[in-house]
């Protein structure tokens, strides 16, 4: 081993062989200058052993590991580290870890529960949702057809088309938010909103009132009324698309 290889500080954890690595780069590059060669290999050996050490500080909380350490006689350091349980070698000894942690026990999971024991246990802690209070305004099809001063027929063509929204409830009925015909007819540019949810009317809708940060933390539905269907459209399809 070379001179410098011979004065690494003793116990060292080395993850390179310094002098096979030597010569090996020397048998393999035959026009290398041998310092060059000696100053990659102490580099290399010195990042193996920061490495090392580093790791071995990361496991040093670890009860399930010890350090596994190959010694060459002679030399003062090691080479590598592995699990507990690996298989040792010749010139392998064991370093137990000086620290301990604490073991921490629980409870095991609980067993499963049935849907509806569950809906039974969590229906005292439920209460309902009143539309209004975040849709706004809603109208059952024929009221919100004669405040409007139209057909039922057209505005069952209006929300067929996707023109309007209507939000289910029930079974089969659905109720017509209002806040939608700010001049009497359907506020451009819901079909895009409804079309980026999917059809889905209570998830668009439902979008459309709550603030954003596009528009300044305002709902939506207000930048639709000014007219930035554009705008209005791009943010929802990249929030509900």
């Amino acid at each position: 081993m070379s001179e410098k290889s011979q004065a690494l500080p003793p116990a060292e954890f080395q993850m390179i062989d310094h002098d096979s690595l030597y010569q090996g780069l020397l048998a393999r590059n035959p026009g290398l200058d041998p310092a060059v060669a000696e100053a990659i290999v102490t580099a290399m050996s010195q990042s193996g052993a920061a490495v090392a050490r580093a790791t071995v500080g990361m496991w040093s909380g670890v009860r399930a590991f010890d350090t596994q350490v190959t010694v060459f006689p002679g030399q003062g350091y090691a080479q590598g580290y592995s699990p507990v349980g690996a298989r040792p070698d010749e010139g392998l000894f064991d370093a137990a870890l000086e620290q301990e942690v604490e073991t921490l026990t629980g409870r095991p999971l609980p067993a499963a529960v049935a849907p509806e024991e569950t809906l039974r246990r969590l229906s005292p802690l439920m209460r309902a949702r009143d539309m209004e209070s975040w849709a706004g305004p809603v109208l059952g099809p024929s009221a919100a057809a004669e405040f409007l001063g139209i057909g039922r027929s057209t505005l069952d063509a209006w929300r067929k088309e996707g023109k309007i929204i209507a939000l289910p409830k029930g079974k089969r009925a659905h109720v017509i938010p209002m806040a939608q015909f700010p001049d009497g007819r359907p506020m451009p540019g819901l079909d895009g909103v409804l079309a980026a949810a999917g059809g889905n009317a209570g998830v668009a809708w439902e979008w459309l009132c709550q603030p954003h940060l596009d528009f300044g933390d305002r709902p939506p539905l207000e930048a639709l009324r000014v007219g930035a269907v554009a705008m209005v459209t791009t943010a929802a399809r990249r929030s509900l698309g």
